[in-house]
């Protein structure tokens, strides 16, 4: 299994987007290819995801791949050279069109479709990539989540996924950051969330260079103080204005 350090994210969809809209819609995205970077750090978010990709190959390589959460398919674009066949799902209707409008020569079957309900066969996928989709799940569905991935990967199947290191990301009992996050993994949590559903789990770490890792580490770091004491201040005192307008 891949751990990485940070993160930032039915049916076959045929409605095309026009050109105006997947422009609009790009802008909008956070890890992808770009012409032109707005920062250091986008890049360096980019490369992220692209080496967890570069990673997957090894074991995809040859097999047919599924990948739950394909987000704008570049992922998938990139493993298509290696592999029999991908079938890519994502759970968002406007990421799916955007799919088939940016890559609808490429021969990728991009479906609209949940990692709760995956719409393929048991046994019929030789491996399964899932890039920063775990933190997203609901706790109590992440178990199911699994199931569907191991359900549809076949007997010698591997499944390669990552999520952010919430011990590099957050301070002791705090919350995600990112609101759209359900819960973050340090490496116990999620070995063990893995090996409630796999037999054999392995747990690696994705990082680069020490300059590159101190850039991360500044971007994450965070005030003890203005977390523990002055968040929560602002949180009791919104609370107690909510109570006092009723």
């Amino acid at each position: 299994m891949h751990f990485t350090n940070r993160a930032n994210d039915y049916c076959i969809v045929a409605t095309k987007m026009q050109r105006g809209t997947i422009d609009s819609f790009e802008n909008r995205l956070p890890a992808r290819p770009r012409k032109k970077w707005d920062s250091i750090e986008q890049y360096i978010e980019f490369l992220r995801h692209l080496t967890a990709y570069k990673y997957a190959k090894t074991f995809a390589e040859g097999r047919s791949v599924l990948e739950i959460g394909c987000g704008t398919g570049y992922g998938s674009n990139y493993l298509k050279q290696f592999v029999s066949d991908i079938t890519a799902i994502d759970v968002s209707k406007r990421c799916t069109n955007y799919c088939h409008t940016k890559y609808k020569k490429r021969e990728l079957n991009f479906i609209q479709a949940s990692g709760l309900d995956i719409p393929l066969k048991d046994n019929s996928v030789g491996a399964a990539v899932s890039f920063q989709v775990i933190e997203h799940i609901e706790p109590e569905k992440v178990r199911k989540y699994l199931s569907e991935i191991k359900r549809v990967l076949k007997n010698e199947g591997v499944f390669i996924v990552s999520t952010p290191n919430k011990k590099l990301r957050l301070l002791p009992f705090q919350k995600p950051r990112n609101p759209e996050h359900k819960k973050e993994y340090n490496y116990m949590e999620f070995k063990k969330a893995l090996s409630n559903v796999f037999e054999n789990v392995e747990v690696n770490g994705l990082k680069g260079s020490k300059e590159i890792q101190l850039m991360e580490r500044n971007r994450c770091k965070q005030n003890p103080f203005e977390v523990y004491i002055i968040r929560l201040f602002l949180s009791f005192r919104k609370k107690d204005v909510t109570r006092h307008n009723f």
